[in-house]
């Protein structure tokens, strides 16, 4: 019985370290694209979230402005075989996690729909949620990670979506990223999404 133990503890062991190294490997891919999309914003989206939001976010050259005539910044970036979306908007309930559900689901109801009439995207309720909070100084971040489907539609995909506390102004944003990738491996668009949501900064606080 001994034995078995010892084995096991050893077993744990080993997967613990691969755990840590598989996500300071992830982290460290993270943080280069990160630094690599400071260069690549399109500076019409740099410009407006900065004035309009007091945000600053990095992102790769593929993204664009679909609509900013409303009361939410919508992005658009695609590649031959995957979409993503950017919906940027103001946040005034309080910073629970129902609240920002059900604006999250307000915003992109208005904002994402496919070629089916009257379809909509949602937050996939059957699903987990990952929640995580980071401290930072002046601001805090909540991040929801789960499933989006389309209502009306056999569409679905991965979003991330963080809710910016502002301490200082109390101006409190709302960033909400979509991937759409049948049939892909979503890895590498997954790591494009950390990227982008870990780079987002409140400015001129």
């Amino acid at each position: 019985c001994s034995i078995d133990r010892s084995k096991k503890a050893n077993y744990n062991q080993i997967i613990n370290f691969a755990y840590e190294v598989a996500e300071k490997i992830k982290e460290s891919e993270i943080i280069k694209r990160k630094n690599n999309y400071q260069k690549s914003t399109n500076l019409n989206i740099k410009n407006y979230l900065q004035k309009k939001y007091n945000l600053s976010i990095s992102l790769p050259s593929r993204f664009f402005i679909t609509d900013s005539t409303t009361s939410c910044l919508s992005l658009r970036g695609d590649t031959k075989l995957s979409s993503q979306r950017i919906l940027v908007s103001s946040f005034n309930l309080g910073p629970t996690i129902d609240n920002i559900i059900l604006e999250q689901n307000r915003v992109a109801k208005n904002n994402i729909s496919s070629n089916n009439e009257g379809s909509y995207l949602v937050v996939e309720e059957r699903t987990s949620l990952y929640i995580d909070t980071i401290e930072e100084s002046n601001q805090k971040k909540i991040i929801i990670k789960g499933l989006w489907k389309m209502e009306g539609d056999f569409m679905g995909g991965s979003f991330l979506t963080t809710l910016i506390v502002n301490a200082k102004n109390k101006n409190n944003t709302l960033v909400s990223l979509y991937l759409y990738a049948p049939g892909e491996n979503k890895a590498n668009y997954l790591l494009d999404l950390e990227a982008i949501l870990k780079s987002l900064q409140g400015v001129n606080n």
